[in-house]
């Protein structure tokens, strides 16, 4: 079966990893470093919150945990070992990519991320959660991937494999008539 998987190896991912470890690390050393009460209280915590996202962080970059595949059935994407979703190809009406412009603590930021609308038929299909239909609501779509994977590499390959599976279904469906 030919299928396209596409892993979140990026640049962004590696870079996130690396510096959660070394912030990690350094806490840790500053519990082997011991200064004061404070000093000990907030280097623990230190250790645990970014040891805990550097953790979450390589189980992302292990092979087979987080990825998207393509097929002719549809789009999968599956998240630390867990299947997000399973959309099949006539539920899906477009692919897109998109920035989202957010801000924190006042520094404004551009995140670009693919976006999925369902047509009529995988939005009733679909149950939509409190957070689905927020997420609808205010971007007008109703699935996403996260920025971890090649927002526009990820999109044109989509589109395309969705291009060339409708029109394989149409050719089958006309040849057999």
């Amino acid at each position: 079966m030919d299928s396209v998987v596409v892993r979140p190896y990026s640049r962004k991912t590696f870079s996130w990893l690396f510096a959660c470890s070394l912030l990690a690390v350094l806490f840790a050393w500053i519990i082997n470093e011991p200064r004061g009460a404070s000093d000990i209280t907030f280097a623990y915590g230190g250790t645990a919150f970014f040891g805990t996202a550097a953790l979450f962080y390589l189980a992302i970059v292990f092979p087979g945990s987080t990825f998207v595949k393509v097929d002719r059935q549809g789009i999968e994407y599956r998240f630390l070992w867990m299947q997000a979703y399973l959309l099949q190809w006539s539920d899906v009406k477009e692919i897109t990519t998109a920035d989202l412009h957010t801000s924190i603590k006042g520094m404004p930021m551009k995140v670009g991320m693919v976006y999925i609308s369902l047509s009529s038929s995988g939005i009733a299909k679909y149950r939509r959660t409190l957070f689905q239909r927020i997420t609808r609501g205010r971007f007008g779509y109703d699935r996403y991937l996260p920025d971890m994977f090649p927002p526009t590499e990820l999109a044109r390959t989509l589109n395309s494999k969705k291009k060339e599976y409708e029109q394989e279904a149409n050719f089958s469906s006309s040849g057999r008539a």
